[in-house]
Protein backbone atom coordinates (compact mmCIF):
# COMPACT_ATOMS: atom_id res chain seq x y z
CA UNK A 1 0.00 0.00 0.00
CA UNK A 2 1.37 3.56 -0.89
CA UNK A 3 0.98 5.09 2.91
CA UNK A 4 3.57 1.91 3.49
CA UNK A 5 5.71 2.85 0.65
CA UNK A 6 5.81 6.88 1.49
CA UNK A 7 6.24 6.64 5.61
CA UNK A 8 9.45 5.92 7.47
CA UNK A 9 7.39 6.78 10.90
CA UNK A 10 4.19 5.17 11.79
CA UNK A 11 4.43 7.47 15.09
CA UNK A 12 2.65 11.04 15.45
CA UNK A 13 5.47 12.91 16.87
CA UNK A 14 5.61 15.51 14.15
CA UNK A 15 2.01 16.33 14.05
CA UNK A 16 2.03 16.37 17.72
CA UNK A 17 4.60 18.81 17.94
CA UNK A 18 2.80 21.17 15.45
CA UNK A 19 -0.45 20.89 17.14
CA UNK A 20 1.57 21.43 21.03
CA UNK A 21 3.35 24.85 19.47
CA UNK A 22 2.30 28.03 21.44
CA UNK A 23 0.08 29.55 18.77
CA UNK A 24 -1.32 32.35 21.48
CA UNK A 25 2.36 33.95 21.76
CA UNK A 26 1.49 37.21 21.01
CA UNK A 27 4.32 37.84 18.68
CA UNK A 28 3.17 34.94 16.65
CA UNK A 29 -0.44 36.46 16.69
CA UNK A 30 0.46 39.90 15.19
CA UNK A 31 2.06 37.81 12.20
CA UNK A 32 -0.67 35.96 11.51
CA UNK A 33 -2.19 39.44 11.53
CA UNK A 34 -0.32 40.77 8.97
CA UNK A 35 0.10 37.73 7.32
CA UNK A 36 -3.59 37.50 6.80
CA UNK A 37 -3.70 33.93 8.54
CA UNK A 38 -5.58 35.11 12.11
CA UNK A 39 -9.03 34.35 11.13
CA UNK A 40 -7.64 30.46 9.53
CA UNK A 41 -5.72 30.03 12.75
CA UNK A 42 -8.62 30.68 14.74
CA UNK A 43 -11.39 29.10 12.38
CA UNK A 44 -9.55 25.70 12.63
CA UNK A 45 -9.17 25.65 16.15
CA UNK A 46 -12.93 26.27 16.73
CA UNK A 47 -13.00 23.43 14.25
CA UNK A 48 -10.77 21.04 16.35
CA UNK A 49 -12.42 21.38 19.76
CA UNK A 50 -16.03 20.77 18.08
CA UNK A 51 -14.76 18.01 17.21
CA UNK A 52 -12.66 17.23 19.84
CA UNK A 53 -9.54 16.62 17.51
CA UNK A 54 -6.55 14.60 18.44
CA UNK A 55 -4.07 13.40 16.07
CA UNK A 56 -4.24 9.82 15.10
CA UNK A 57 -1.97 7.15 13.23
CA UNK A 58 -3.62 6.87 9.99
CA UNK A 59 -2.12 3.59 9.71
CA UNK A 60 -3.86 2.46 12.67
CA UNK A 61 -6.86 3.44 11.61
CA UNK A 62 -6.97 2.30 8.41
CA UNK A 63 -6.60 -0.87 10.05
CA UNK A 64 -9.45 -0.25 12.65
CA UNK A 65 -11.55 0.27 9.23
CA UNK A 66 -12.80 3.99 10.98
CA UNK A 67 -12.17 5.18 6.83
CA UNK A 68 -11.17 3.09 3.73
CA UNK A 69 -7.49 3.75 1.83
CA UNK A 70 -9.82 5.47 -0.68
CA UNK A 71 -11.63 7.92 1.37
CA UNK A 72 -8.47 8.74 3.02
CA UNK A 73 -6.82 9.26 -0.88
CA UNK A 74 -9.25 11.32 -1.90
CA UNK A 75 -9.16 13.61 1.32
CA UNK A 76 -5.94 14.41 0.36
CA UNK A 77 -6.82 14.64 -3.45
CA UNK A 78 -9.27 17.43 -2.69
CA UNK A 79 -6.94 19.42 -0.02
CA UNK A 80 -3.29 18.84 -1.26
CA UNK A 81 -3.83 17.69 -5.23
CA UNK A 82 -1.99 14.83 -3.82
CA UNK A 83 -3.26 11.15 -5.26
CA UNK A 84 -1.24 8.43 -3.69
CA UNK A 85 -3.05 5.45 -5.87
CA UNK A 86 -2.60 7.15 -9.56
CA UNK A 87 0.68 9.33 -9.00
CA UNK A 88 4.25 8.11 -9.40
CA UNK A 89 6.78 8.40 -6.46
CA UNK A 90 8.39 11.73 -8.18
CA UNK A 91 5.20 13.40 -8.48
CA UNK A 92 4.10 12.99 -5.03
CA UNK A 93 7.52 14.10 -3.51
CA UNK A 94 7.43 16.96 -5.69
CA UNK A 95 3.89 17.70 -3.84
CA UNK A 96 5.13 17.04 -0.73
CA UNK A 97 7.98 19.50 -0.45
CA UNK A 98 5.69 22.43 -1.98
CA UNK A 99 3.53 21.94 1.15
CA UNK A 100 6.79 21.51 3.64
CA UNK A 101 5.06 18.13 4.61
CA UNK A 102 5.91 14.71 4.67
CA UNK A 103 3.57 11.73 4.09
CA UNK A 104 2.47 11.18 7.07
CA UNK A 105 2.07 14.53 7.59
CA UNK A 106 -0.23 14.82 4.24
CA UNK A 107 -1.93 11.20 5.43
CA UNK A 108 -2.83 13.14 8.70
CA UNK A 109 -4.71 15.87 7.06
CA UNK A 110 -6.62 13.31 5.47
CA UNK A 111 -7.86 12.21 8.49
CA UNK A 112 -8.76 14.96 10.14
CA UNK A 113 -11.02 16.18 7.32
CA UNK A 114 -12.46 12.74 7.20
CA UNK A 115 -12.92 13.26 10.78
CA UNK A 116 -14.67 16.43 10.07
CA UNK A 117 -16.83 14.99 7.71
CA UNK A 118 -18.33 12.38 9.97
CA UNK A 119 -18.44 14.71 12.76
CA UNK A 120 -20.52 17.23 10.46
CA UNK A 121 -23.05 14.44 9.46
CA UNK A 122 -23.78 13.42 13.16
CA UNK A 123 -24.26 17.14 13.74
CA UNK A 124 -26.75 17.69 11.48
CA UNK A 125 -27.97 14.82 10.09
CA UNK A 126 -30.88 14.62 12.36
CA UNK A 127 -32.32 18.25 10.21
CA UNK A 128 -31.85 16.51 6.67
CA UNK A 129 -35.22 17.39 5.34
CA UNK A 130 -35.52 20.92 6.58
CA UNK A 131 -31.63 21.91 5.86
CA UNK A 132 -32.27 19.67 2.04
CA UNK A 133 -35.15 22.62 2.10
CA UNK A 134 -33.17 25.30 3.07
CA UNK A 135 -30.01 24.51 0.80
CA UNK A 136 -31.66 23.15 -2.59
CA UNK A 137 -32.32 26.01 -4.77
CA UNK A 138 -28.63 27.47 -4.18
CA UNK A 139 -27.67 24.00 -5.36
CA UNK A 140 -29.98 23.53 -8.41
CA UNK A 141 -27.50 23.97 -11.40
CA UNK A 142 -28.95 25.83 -14.66
CA UNK A 143 -27.57 25.68 -18.24
CA UNK A 144 -29.13 28.92 -20.07
CA UNK A 145 -28.39 31.88 -23.24
CA UNK A 146 -27.77 35.02 -23.21
CA UNK A 147 -27.20 37.68 -25.30
CA UNK A 148 -26.21 40.88 -23.74
CA UNK A 149 -25.44 44.64 -25.33
CA UNK A 150 -25.18 47.97 -23.93
CA UNK A 151 -27.53 49.61 -26.79
CA UNK A 152 -31.19 49.45 -25.66
CA UNK A 153 -32.28 49.94 -29.02
CA UNK A 154 -30.11 47.08 -30.51
CA UNK A 155 -31.13 44.60 -27.75
CA UNK A 156 -35.13 46.20 -28.45
CA UNK A 157 -34.49 44.99 -32.30
CA UNK A 158 -33.08 41.57 -31.53
CA UNK A 159 -35.66 40.29 -29.72
CA UNK A 160 -38.39 41.66 -32.50
CA UNK A 161 -36.37 39.68 -35.09
CA UNK A 162 -36.05 36.55 -32.19
CA UNK A 163 -40.01 36.66 -32.48
CA UNK A 164 -40.69 37.18 -35.80
CA UNK A 165 -38.51 33.92 -36.36
CA UNK A 166 -35.85 35.66 -38.27
CA UNK A 167 -32.80 34.48 -36.39
CA UNK A 168 -32.41 31.70 -33.56
CA UNK A 169 -31.24 33.13 -29.96
CA UNK A 170 -27.81 31.51 -30.99
CA UNK A 171 -27.22 33.22 -34.10
CA UNK A 172 -28.31 36.56 -32.30
CA UNK A 173 -25.84 35.87 -29.50
CA UNK A 174 -23.04 35.21 -32.13
CA UNK A 175 -23.46 38.07 -34.28
CA UNK A 176 -24.28 40.56 -31.50
CA UNK A 177 -23.84 39.71 -27.84
CA UNK A 178 -20.74 42.01 -26.30
CA UNK A 179 -19.72 39.16 -23.77
CA UNK A 180 -17.23 36.21 -23.73
CA UNK A 181 -20.58 33.72 -24.59
CA UNK A 182 -20.75 35.03 -28.15
CA UNK A 183 -18.53 32.17 -29.21
CA UNK A 184 -20.26 29.83 -28.03
CA UNK A 185 -23.62 31.15 -28.99
CA UNK A 186 -24.76 32.79 -26.15
CA UNK A 187 -24.34 29.16 -24.19
CA UNK A 188 -23.44 29.49 -20.22
CA UNK A 189 -23.30 26.26 -18.17
CA UNK A 190 -24.19 24.24 -16.05
CA UNK A 191 -23.58 26.65 -13.45
CA UNK A 192 -24.66 26.91 -9.92
CA UNK A 193 -27.59 29.19 -9.70
CA UNK A 194 -26.03 30.58 -6.19
CA UNK A 195 -23.06 31.93 -8.43
CA UNK A 196 -24.98 34.43 -10.50
CA UNK A 197 -25.75 37.92 -9.78
CA UNK A 198 -29.22 38.78 -7.93
CA UNK A 199 -31.16 39.80 -10.92
CA UNK A 200 -29.94 36.98 -13.36
CA UNK A 201 -30.48 34.68 -10.66
CA UNK A 202 -34.41 35.92 -9.74
CA UNK A 203 -35.16 35.33 -13.61
CA UNK A 204 -34.01 31.82 -13.87
CA UNK A 205 -35.25 30.68 -10.64
CA UNK A 206 -38.98 31.02 -11.87
CA UNK A 207 -38.25 30.67 -15.33
CA UNK A 208 -39.59 27.27 -17.39
CA UNK A 209 -37.32 25.48 -19.53
CA UNK A 210 -37.42 26.90 -22.85
CA UNK A 211 -38.97 30.49 -21.65
CA UNK A 212 -37.39 33.32 -23.11
CA UNK A 213 -37.08 36.84 -21.16
CA UNK A 214 -37.76 39.80 -23.24
CA UNK A 215 -35.07 42.47 -22.81
CA UNK A 216 -34.34 43.37 -19.43
CA UNK A 217 -31.57 46.27 -18.20
CA UNK A 218 -29.04 44.45 -15.71
CA UNK A 219 -26.79 47.00 -14.37
CA UNK A 220 -25.58 48.66 -17.67
CA UNK A 221 -26.51 46.16 -19.31
CA UNK A 222 -29.70 44.90 -21.80
CA UNK A 223 -30.39 41.12 -21.69
CA UNK A 224 -32.29 38.37 -23.41
CA UNK A 225 -32.11 35.57 -21.46
CA UNK A 226 -33.97 31.74 -22.00
CA UNK A 227 -33.34 28.79 -19.20
CA UNK A 228 -32.76 25.94 -21.45
CA UNK A 229 -32.22 23.44 -18.50
CA UNK A 230 -32.26 23.06 -15.09
CA UNK A 231 -30.91 20.65 -13.11
CA UNK A 232 -32.70 20.36 -8.88
CA UNK A 233 -30.83 19.07 -6.51
CA UNK A 234 -31.91 16.04 -4.86
CA UNK A 235 -31.34 14.46 -1.46
CA UNK A 236 -28.65 11.74 -2.18
CA UNK A 237 -25.75 11.23 -0.14
CA UNK A 238 -23.38 13.91 -1.68
CA UNK A 239 -25.54 16.54 -1.86
CA UNK A 240 -26.53 16.35 2.06
CA UNK A 241 -22.81 15.76 2.65
CA UNK A 242 -21.86 18.91 1.08
CA UNK A 243 -25.05 20.63 2.91
CA UNK A 244 -23.80 19.43 6.32
CA UNK A 245 -20.24 21.00 5.74
CA UNK A 246 -21.68 24.24 4.37
CA UNK A 247 -23.95 24.11 8.11
CA UNK A 248 -21.24 23.26 9.72
CA UNK A 249 -18.80 26.04 8.37
CA UNK A 250 -21.56 28.61 9.17
CA UNK A 251 -21.42 27.37 12.63
CA UNK A 252 -17.72 27.86 13.30
CA UNK A 253 -17.85 31.23 11.47
CA UNK A 254 -20.63 32.08 14.05
CA UNK A 255 -18.67 31.21 16.78
CA UNK A 256 -15.44 33.12 15.71
CA UNK A 257 -17.51 36.12 15.07
CA UNK A 258 -18.88 35.69 19.39
CA UNK A 259 -15.62 35.08 20.09
CA UNK A 260 -13.90 38.30 18.80
CA UNK A 261 -16.66 40.15 20.13
CA UNK A 262 -16.31 38.75 23.53
CA UNK A 263 -12.55 39.93 23.20
CA UNK A 264 -11.06 36.53 23.73
CA UNK A 265 -9.34 33.26 22.31
CA UNK A 266 -10.98 31.16 24.40
CA UNK A 267 -13.88 28.82 23.72
CA UNK A 268 -17.41 30.86 23.67
CA UNK A 269 -20.24 28.70 22.53
CA UNK A 270 -18.33 25.77 22.57
CA UNK A 271 -19.66 24.68 26.21
CA UNK A 272 -22.72 24.32 24.44
CA UNK A 273 -23.55 21.14 24.27
CA UNK A 274 -25.37 21.62 20.92
CA UNK A 275 -22.46 22.54 19.16
CA UNK A 276 -19.84 20.01 20.53
CA UNK A 277 -19.50 16.41 19.19
CA UNK A 278 -18.41 13.30 20.47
Amino acid sequence: MRTEEHSSDSSSEGFDKIVRTNIHDKTLIKRLKLWGLYRAKEREEIRDRLMKYTPVDPKEELTKGTYSFEDLNEAMREILRLDLKAMPDEHINQILRFHGITIQEAQMIGARALKFQRWSKERFAQNKESLFIKHKNSLTNVKYTIVRTRNQELCEELYCRLIAKENDLEELAKSFSEGEEAARGGHIGPVAIEEMGPVVRRLLEVSQVGQTWPPKQIEDWWVILRLDERKEASMDEGTMMEIYRREAEEMIDSIYLQQEAAGTDETVELENSDHVGT
